[in-house]
This record gives structure tokens, C-alpha cells and sequence, in this order.
């Protein structure tokens, strides 16, 4: 919406309709999916990006940042093919020789400090079960920001359980105890 304002737009509203207007003249317009209701549709036909570029006078996506945000954070040659691989995509990402590294990419390829080597080695299912808790980079669109992983160390079979909060541990761990009692007829040994 702030593209909108900032590009000399103005919007107009009730609980109909909402009106996109560039010199009193619409260029949008939105209703709502039941009246009354807070969240309102948009229905239009897809032009190419160049031509809703030209028409709007917004950002033609060719921005590395953005691509690289929305892309996943990929890495450079990705974005280099993508014009190729993805339909509309625009022709020229510009790559900068010089960028800022992304917070979330230098956070994602630091290694973690590794465990050191065990002496003792299980000799049956669920005998040694290892825990790890990781904080995620961003929490989650669904608000978890932790993840836990259960790795047992005879099968090398791992579990992950997304959790929100860090106290939330000590439930999940009860359910994995029970999950191992329940499905293996079988009782952790140590964790």
C-alpha cells in the first residue's frame, strides 16, 4: 500500500469498495469477498511485468535483493538462471561485485561447534538418544522459532519437531519418550 501513496496515488475506501486512484482517475479497484468483511479481492488480468511496470511506475523487479529475499536466498548463479528456468522472470538481475552479505545467509552457513567424539556406541534401538535445540534464523510465518532435533545414535534415524517456545522442550520430549514406549516397545536409555 505505501508503494501506492508514495507513488501520488490515492485511495479511497468504504466497506464496498476500495478505489486506487492516479490523477481522480481509477486504476484499481477492490471488493470485498463478503460485505463487510475486512479483506478484499482484486480481480484482474495478468499483463507482463514490463507493461504493469510502465503503467505504475513501480519497482520492474530486476532488483538482486529483492530476487534474493524472495527467492529463498539462493545463491548468485540461481539467479542467474533464472530468467531461463521461471517463466516472466525478468531478463536482467544485476549481480553487485560488492554486496552486503544477507543477515539470514551468513547466520544459515555458520557451522555449528560439533560434538566431540563418543567413546560409547549403542548397541540397540533408543539405547543413546542425542537432543539438539536450534534457534531458527526468522521465525516461522506459523511463529515457531525453534527446532528440535531427536537422533538415535544406533539406527541414525532422526525426528525434528518445530516448537514456539523453548520450554516447550520438556513436552516434546515426554511425547518422544512415549512415541519410543508406544510404536518400539522400547525405553530411552540415555540422552
Amino acid at each position: 500500500m505505501g508503494e501506492f501513496l508514495n507513488d501520488e496515488q490515492l485511495i479511497k475506501g468504504n466497506n464496498h469498495q476500495l478505489m486506487f486512484l492516479r490523477n481522480n482517475i481509477p486504476v484499481l479497484t477492490c471488493q470485498p469477498h463478503v460485505v463487510g468483511s475486512t479483506t478484499f479481492w482484486l480481480n484482474l488480468m495478468i499483463e507482463s511485468v514490463q507493461s504493469l511496470s510502465a503503467k505504475t511506475r513501480m519497482v520492474y523487479a530486476t532488483d538482486y535483493s529483492i530476487w534474493h529475499q524472495c527467492m529463498g536466498h539462493p545463491g548468485d548463479d540461481i539467479l542467474r538462471k533464472l530468467p531461463e528456468m521461471v517463466k516472466g522472470a525478468p531478463k536482467l538481475i544485476t549481480i553487485p561485485m560488492a554486496k552486503k552479505p544477507c543477515e539470514a545467509c551468513a547466520k544459515g552457513k555458520m557451522p555449528s561447534c560439533s560434538f566431540p567424539p563418543s567413546l560409547t556406541c549403542a548397541t540397540k534401538p533408543f539405547q543413546i538418544v542425542h537432543l539438539n535445540l536450534k534457534d531458527m534464523i526468522k521465525r516461522s510465518f506459523n511463529g515457531y522459532h525453534y527446532v528440535l532435533t531427536v537422533l538415535d545414535d544406533f539406527t541414525s534415524h532422526a525426528w525434528s519437531f518445530n516448537l514456539k517456545k523453548k520450554s516447550d522442550t520438556i513436552d516434546h520430549a515426554r511425547q518422544f519418550i512415549a512415541y519410543a514406549k508406544n510404536q518400539h516397545n522400547a525405553s530411552i536409555g540415555t540422552w
